[in-house]
């Protein structure tokens, strides 16, 4: 199955309550969930809920730009189908209200999809998560986010990521996500000009395709690769199941 990656909405809401309800998700798609607040401190989990069961969301990518903006990255691979029955729940400590953004990749590997990861904070107007490491191999979905301590306009997007851009603002929360689907292996980023300078956090995470060749190992191209855990490169016929 070829990758894909819907957006499944965006919203702010909290105190521990459930963020965004009557979702249909694909049975076996990655869902990936962004975060965006003001502090670390407000967020101790994420959950999806298929309308029976609560499954738990791993964080991959996080940063904080000291109490003025906080972005994460949460995913749950081989996500189990809801047709409109579907909810994200988020478990708040303090009592105010997390911005929020879901995507869903269908086409992703059903364990270990995450691969990549980047984060980085400033006070500019050019928020840039930093690149990642060159992904695993050629065809990987791609998804980053980055918040404002204010409310700002994008005037371009010019990094990896600008497909399915999801946008939210309210008084203390600004939260821009934006995604890519690419076929040949690369370091990806997250990247922007904004209309006016601002504190920002922004971070980027890339998933990876199942049934996709190798292209890199450890960010290594796989034909410069002479040895895999002490065998001979052309003797190792896959790598995490991958060949």
């Amino acid at each position: 199955m070829a990758l894909a990656i819907t957006s499944k909405g965006t919203a702010f809401e909290g105190d521990g309550t459930t963020l965004l309800s009557s979702l249909t998700i694909t049975a076996g798609a990655t869902v990936v969930v962004c975060t965006s607040h003001r502090t670390s401190a407000s967020i101790s989990s994420v959950v999806y809920n298929d309308g029976s069961d609560d499954y738990a969301l791993t964080l991959r990518s996080s940063i904080d730009n000291a109490n003025h903006a906080y972005v994460s990255i949460y995913s749950l691979d081989n996500a189990a189908g809801s047709a409109g029955s579907g909810s994200i729940l988020g478990t708040l400590n303090i009592s105010d209200a997390l911005g929020f953004v879901v995507y869903q990749i269908a086409g992703a590997a059903a364990a270990n999809a995450f691969d990549k990861q980047a984060a980085a904070t400033g006070r500019s107007t050019t928020p840039n998560s930093g690149t990642s490491d060159v992904t695993f191999q050629d065809d990987e979905a791609v998804i980053g986010i980055f918040g404002s301590e204010d409310s700002i306009t994008v005037n371009s997007w010019d990094g990896t990521c600008t497909d399915n851009i999801q946008s939210r603002s309210d008084s203390s929360r600004h939260i821009q996500a934006a995604t890519k689907i690419i076929t040949s292996a690369a370091a990806c980023n997250i990247a922007a000009t904004i209309s006016t300078k601002n504190y920002w956090a922004a971070c980027v995470a890339t998933f990876k395709a199942t049934g996709t060749a190798i292209k890199t190992v450890d960010g290594l191209a796989k034909a410069s690769v002479k040895t895999v855990m002490g065998l001979a490169i052309a003797n190792v016929k896959t790598i995490d199941g991958l060949a």
